[in-house]
């Protein structure tokens, strides 16, 4: 395996952009990029414009991303994960301890710099989560605590049980956004700058569509994000494959 290459032409870092690794993992499960000398080549790619950051899930490809991750160098490089809570009583205490444990032995590393929750679990008190995330913090487990898909007033919420029980505050917000995503913007946006908490836009390209690499009645390739047959491929067609968002790219790429 070739060693990335991580020096930056500063120049080109104009904006800071991390790199989703959701797509990296073995044949199957949404996986895309499938050997670690893929993955070299992304990653070295991207560091060369200036970037250092990688963002995961301990949900992404069953787990297999973050294994694929751990077996790349990443030396100087910072990796971001989140506990998903996969049915009801997810984000209970020691799962969530489970999961960012699970998280660090993937990745062979003893933190990282985001730990995120992914998505909210009504079924466990919000306060015996955060008391968990606390303790991992103090353990030094993570450097940053952040918040992802949650609404806004669950984040006003969260916030301020930190802030009343000393506990790490979260101070970034990983969601949806991007020129058809927008609903974010009228509360969620107010929400965050009112309590100082960053924002990290997934999706920002549509899953690709505002590229202008897909067309409407094209075929799509297996296994890609838009493979209907599979349960990722199905939400993203019925999230962007509309034809009236290909003909406004259409009209852009005229333009």
């Amino acid at each position: 395996m070739s060693a990335i290459d991580n020096k930056m032409d500063k120049s080109n870092a104009h904006m800071r952009v991390i790199l989703g690794c959701m797509t990296f993992g073995p044949e199957g499960g949404g996986a895309r990029v499938k050997t670690t000398e893929e993955a070299t080549k992304i990653i070295s790619t991207f560091c060369q414009y200036g970037h250092t950051a990688l963002d995961t899930a301990r949900i992404y490809t069953d787990g297999n991303t973050e294994k694929m991750m751990g077996d790349l160098d990443l030396h100087g490089l910072t990796v971001d994960t989140k506990c998903f809570p996969l049915q009801l009583g997810g984000l209970q205490p020691e799962k969530v301890k489970q999961s960012l444990q699970e998280s660090l032995e993937a990745l062979k590393t003893d933190k990282v710099h985001v730990f995120y929750l992914h998505a909210p679990d009504y079924a466990t008190p919000i306060e015996d989560t955060l008391k968990a995330v606390n303790e991992l913090y103090k353990q030094g487990r993570f450097e940053v605590f952040g918040l992802s898909n949650y609404p806004a007033w669950i984040v006003a919420q969260i916030y301020y049980l930190c802030k009343s029980n000393g506990y790490v505050l979260p101070t970034v917000y990983q969601g949806m956004y991007n020129a058809l995503t927008r609903h974010i913007e009228p509360e969620l946006f107010a929400c965050l700058d009112e309590l100082g908490i960053r924002f990290h836009a997934y999706n920002p390209l549509c899953g690709g569509v505002l590229t202008g690499a897909y067309t409407y009645h094209g075929e799509v390739e297996q296994g890609s994000r838009f493979d209907p047959k599979s349960k990722q491929g199905a939400r993203y067609c019925e999230r962007y494959w509309k034809k009236e968002y290909f003909d406004a790219v259409k009209v852009l790429k005229e333009a």
